[in-house]
This record gives structure tokens, sequence and C-alpha cells, in this order.
């Protein structure tokens, strides 16, 4: 008797992800040009017309085991909006930058994860091109709209790309020269709490150096920029928070974009 069709699919399913780990295992040691299907089929005991049936070609397993180690990686990232109702915009940065780091140095997803990603960036392939439009931007967009919002108009669509991109930049400075700082401190592993310590720093930096800028902006006479009520349409899903002004210590309570409205 033929086994079940449930039985099947679940079987199919099974192979279907052994295949994608044992593919991220193989790509992230070997490079995607020097790996090849019959390592990953060894590794996944399974046979190549497994590959062809599930994914096609060695270039579509590639692509799904990219995007499933990034998407394991960032998956609390994308699990809430990107602004909270209720929540600051110097709030939501700072979750942004504390969920990117504990996905990319924390323990819970195996190594493949992310050296496959940062194999990638540095060995591009073929599948470069979709990997950015199908997972970069989406991450890309949603970090450029805070500073959209924490910008309130005062900054250019351009120093608003080059202060995402410093968050962004610090944060990798951390992840992929991670054995080099721990060499130059003379440390094995990063302290417990390291990474509490490092969001707190580079929102803090980033938020000092996007007001420096704002500030020059103004000295300079730049005019304000009405900032598109779309935006922060997207960044929510309640239309109706407005947000909060981030307060430093000793600062008045009153910022120069306080009553921009989140879903306004």
């Amino acid at each position: 008797m033929p086994p079940s069709k449930k039985k099947v699919s679940a079987a199919s399913a099974a192979t279907r992800g052994r295949l994608i780990e044992a593919a991220g295992e193989v790509f992230a040691a070997q490079g995607y040009r020097a790996a090849t299907v019959q390592m990953i089929c060894q590794k996944a005991r399974a046979n190549v017309a497994a590959i062809n049936y599930h994914f096609g070609d060695k270039e579509n397993l590639y692509f799904e085991a990219l995007r499933h180690g990034r998407d394991q990686l960032l998956a609390e990232l994308f699990a809430e909006p990107a602004i909270k109702p209720d929540e600051s915009s110097e709030a939501a940065l700072a979750r942004f930058v504390r969920s990117y780091l504990e996905g990319l140095l924390g323990a819970a997803s195996p190594d493949w994860h992310r050296r496959i990603v940062a194999r990638e960036m540095a060995e591009p392939t073929a599948m470069l091109d979709r990997f950015v439009k199908t997972c970069i931007r989406p991450q890309h967009d949603r970090g450029v709209g805070i500073i959209r919002v924490l910008a309130a108009g005062r900054l250019t669509e351009e120093q608003m790309l080059l202060v995402w991109r410093s968050v962004i930049g610090q944060c990798l400075l951390y992840v992929n020269c991670r054995e080099a700082l721990l060499r130059v401190d003379h440390k094995s592993a990063y302290a417990d709490g390291f990474i509490v310590d490092l969001v707190r720093h580079i929102t803090t930096f980033s938020l000092g150096g996007l007001e420096a800028i704002a500030k020059s902006n103004r000295a300079a006479g730049m005019p304000p920029a009405a900032l598109p009520p779309r935006i922060t349409a997207r960044l929510t899903s309640s239309p109706r928070t407005k947000r909060r002004a981030f307060t430093r210590p000793g600062a008045s309570s009153k910022a120069p974009h306080d009553s921009l409205g989140v879903g306004a």
C-alpha cells in the first residue's frame, strides 16, 4: 500500500529542509563556485534528483540557503512594526540595532547562517541582485524609514542615507571584525552584556550625529523639508500614534520635531 499523501509531504519537506541546511554549511565553507551538488547531497543524505525536484538547480538552492540563513538571523527584526504604537522613533532605532546585533552576534543560529551571508557580500555571485531585492532592500528601507522620522525634514535625502549606513557600519564592525577586535582587546569572546552596551552606544552616538548634522544645516540656512506623511504611515500599525520626544540628560523635553506624528 503506497504511503499517504500526508506522509509523503512530510518526508518531502524534511528532505528539502536537510538540503537547505546541508547546502548552507557547504556554501558557507566552500563558497558558491567551489561547492558541488555532490558535496551537498552527501551531507544531506539525498540524491541529485532531490535538488532538481525541490530547487531546480544549484543556483536556486544557493539562493534559498542564503535567504534562509539571513531570515533566521533577523527573524525578530521583522516580527514587529518598525515603530510600535506609543513608541518613540529613538526607541525604535535602539530596538532595530538590538535585533540586528543579537541576530548577527547571538548564539541561537548555526554559524553558517552568518558565514554564508558574509561570503555573499565579500564574494558576490549572480544571486546578489536577487538577494538585495528580496532581503537587503526591505531591511534598508525599514531602517531609513526610522531615520526619516527622526530627521523630521531637517536632513537631506543623502544625509539620511549616510546616517543610516553609519548605523549599520557600526554594527557590522563588531560582526565582521570580531576576531580581530577580540585579539586587540586580549579577549576570547565578547563579555556578557556587551550587546546591551553596544546598542546604547551606537544609538546614542548616531542620534548625536544626526542632531549635529541638523544643527549644521540650520546654521547653513538650509530650508526645512516636509516629511511625506506616507513614510510614517508605513512604519507603524497605528495611524493615530504620536511620536514622543527623545530627551537627553539635562536637555529640554522639547525637541525640534516634538510634534511629528508617527502615523500622521
